[in-house]
Parts: C-alpha cells; structure tokens; sequence
C-alpha cells in the first residue's frame, strides 16, 4: 500500500529555522567576532538539513568567512559556529540562512557593529 500526500502536507515538514548571533568579546584592531547559532525546526520526518548562512553587510565591513554552509543538521538541533567582522565605525548588518533544500524556508539575525 502506498501514500500519496498532498503537496501542502509535503511542505509542512518543512519550518522556518531559527537564527541568533551575538557578540563574543569586544572588538579587538577593528575586529568583533559573533557566535551565530542556527536551529533546524523541521519535523523529524524531513531528515537532515544544509543551510547556507550569508550576510547582508553596509559598504565598509568585511567578513570572514564570506559565508558558511551548515550541512546535515538534523531536526531539533543548533549548531554554533563563528564569524569574524571587520572594518571602523558603526553599523548594523544582518545574517540570513536559507534551507537549500527548500528555500522558502529561512531566518535572519541582525546585529550591530562599532570598532
């Protein structure tokens, strides 16, 4: 016997991840690190999941790495990971992570910069 599921309830597995990031220190030369934390909140039944976590940053700030992907994240866990920001001034620039496998699916985190 087989199942066919609507295509509504194929898509339900599938959530909005959660994404954080905070400062880890103070800036040091013109340099702040974060740590980024992402949570994968699909339904067990969705399996693994990679996400590809890229910034949205104002002229005069670099980061590195340049962006970061997150593969085999399995539902209902966080991974932490760090960037490093550069550049002088202040600003506020953002982080946004999208599901490859199902792109509708994505979070962002803003936060602020000053060196």
């Amino acid at each position: 016997m087989s199942v066919t599921l609507p295509a509504a309830a194929q898509a339900s597995i599938h959530k909005n991840p959660t994404l954080t990031m905070t400062p880890s220190g103070a800036p040091v030369n013109g340099v702040q690190k974060y740590t980024v934390k992402l949570t994968n909140n699909d339904d067990a039944a969705a399996g693994p999941s990679t996400f590809s976590v890229k910034p949205s940053l104002p002229a005069g700030l670099t980061q590195s790495p340049k962006w970061v992907s997150v593969s085999s994240v399995v539902p209902g866990s966080t991974v932490t990971f760090r960037i490093s920001v550069s550049g002088r001034g202040s600003y506020a620039f953002s982080q946004t992570a999208v599901n490859t496998a199902a792109p509708a699916y994505t979070a962002s985190a803003t936060a602020s910069f000053a060196a």
